[in-house]
């Protein structure tokens, strides 16, 4: 609470078009409300398993990934069609 009271607020009342003001205002809010509550990014993962993705699928799409990928074609054409 401390910056926000410490903020010099009143510099605000010293510009003189309300756009700049209003964007000076977001500014210093925005810097306050960033040091004290960080913007976090989580990723959220699905609990509930998809009942069709077994495990042979599994590892026919990890099969089909790693020959794309070592550029080995002809295996990789092959895995497409299963």
């Amino acid at each position: 609470m401390a910056d926000m009271f410490n903020a010099p607020w009143k510099n605000i009342n010293n510009v003189a078009n309300s756009d700049k003001a209003v964007s000076l205002f977001s500014s210093m809010f925005t810097c306050i409300l960033d040091k004290h509550m960080p913007l976090v990014t989580k990723r959220v993962r699905h609990h509930n398993k998809l009942g069709w993705l077994n495990p042979e699928i599994k590892k026919a799409i990890h099969d089909r990934d790693f020959h794309k990928k070592k550029g080995n074609w002809t295996r990789y054409k092959k895995s497409m069609s299963k």
